[in-house]
């Protein structure tokens, strides 16, 4: 198994990935894809980690009414 970064949009039974993602795969699929200048090698010291902050969605929903007693 080898680690590419694509530089490309790739699609297949495997999943679909997105340009600049970097994912593992066969050694002869990691060759073919650079040799097409679909993608290059990554190197493990090179590998850099982001990491994203999710925050909650906003609720797009009035808080409901509390009923009262209805007056006779």
């Amino acid at each position: 198994m080898r680690k590419i970064k694509l530089k490309t949009i790739m699609a297949g039974p495997g999943g679909c990935f997105d340009p600049g993602q970097i994912i593992s795969v066969e050694d002869d699929l990691a060759y073919s894809l650079i040799a097409g200048g679909y993608a290059e090698y990554v190197d493990q010291a090179e590998q850099k980690y982001e990491t994203a902050a999710i925050e909650p969605q906003e609720k797009a929903v009035l808080p409901r009414k509390k009923h009262g007693k209805f007056k006779k």
